[in-house]
């Protein structure tokens, strides 16, 4: 079971959309059903409330049609993973600064009402001071368990991060206590 839906500004060409249908609906995946994947393009940051109800209807509908469920419970995704960046101005405290809001508006479509309790979120940013301490501590208010990492194939001189916050607690009005 699960669904796949993913989201992008710009549109998915024809030769990655067939790769993505082809791997999504293998066989050997467990996943034979390629009406468990949707593809949408638009504006995520206009669109996150939409997109929160979408998945909410969706993940709802699969939960109570599946017993087997692993999820924490229907109502919201398992994982939502953000690799959103804008478009780079040459100037790396704005591009990094540009970045950083667009996992700020992930994280919060996470906590309100986009994760499933139990769930994971995962988002791309690039490092730029205190700003990051506050995006972790707003993770750490809904989340068991948040790490930041630089991933082993970024570049050495790149600001890249992400953001790994496991086991999604509370929603906006609850948070974790300090």
């Amino acid at each position: 079971g699960g669904a796949l839906i993913t989201i992008d500004l710009l549109p998915l060409d024809p030769t990655s959309r067939r790769e993505i249908e082809q791997n999504f609906s293998n066989p050997n995946n467990n996943n034979n059903n390629t009406n468990n994947l949707i593809i949408l393009q638009g504006d995520f940051i206009q669109e996150k409330h939409n997109i929160q109800q979408f998945i909410r209807h969706t993940t709802t509908t699969q939960t109570d049609d599946d017993d087997n469920n692993q999820g924490g419970g229907g109502g919201g995704a398992q994982v939502v993973l953000s690799d959103m960046a804008s478009n780079f101005t040459g100037d790396s405290s704005t591009d990094a600064l540009r970045t950083m809001n667009l996992i700020e508006e992930a994280l919060d479509f996470a906590i309100g009402g986009g994760l499933a309790k139990g769930g994971i979120f995962v988002g791309k940013y690039f490092s730029c001071g205190s700003e990051e301490q506050e995006l972790r501590s707003t993770a750490k208010r809904h989340f068991r368990q948040v790490k930041t990492m630089k991933p082993p194939a970024s570049r050495k001189e790149s600001a890249e991060r992400y953001l790994v916050a496991i086991n999604f607690v509370s929603s906006p009005g609850r948070s974790l206590p300090p």
